[in-house]
């Protein structure tokens, strides 16, 4: 509520609808339950949703039609593939493997679960 409070007031004082507000989530994991864009997506908001993972991709294209999905991580450097370590719970997938392992076991959710090659895009080329 606090959120869509902050999000409402910000809208009214740029004098904009919430329709043309626009977002882009880099690491936008779940599309609904782990979102930090979703609430601008209930009121009417598009945007860019960057997840590499293709599991919550297929998540993506199901719940947020309206947005566009780049199947990517974004890197500092223009480069054509990344190693994606999928944690046990999406939430601790990272190009990091060391990230990854730093959580240990975490009562059974932590851990490396698959590692796969995902397209890359520099931060500067998007």
């Amino acid at each position: 509520m606090i959120l869509e409070g902050i999000f409402g007031a910000k809208l009214c004082k740029s004098q904009r609808s919430e329709e043309s507000a626009f977002y882009v989530e880099i690491g936008a994991n779940h599309p609904v339950s782990t979102s930090s864009a979703y609430l601008m997506y209930q009121k009417g908001a598009r945007g860019v949703l960057v997840e590499p993972n293709p599991e919550l991709g297929a998540l993506i294209r199901t719940a947020r039609p309206r947005d566009v999905l780049i199947p990517a991580v974004v890197w500092p450097a223009p480069q054509a593939f990344a190693m994606l370590f999928i944690g046990s719970a999406h939430e601790r997938s990272s190009v990091d493997k060391a990230h990854v392992k730093s959580f240990g076991d975490f009562d059974g959710l932590g851990g490396i679960r698959d590692r796969i090659e995902v397209s890359a895009v520099g931060i500067t080329s998007c």
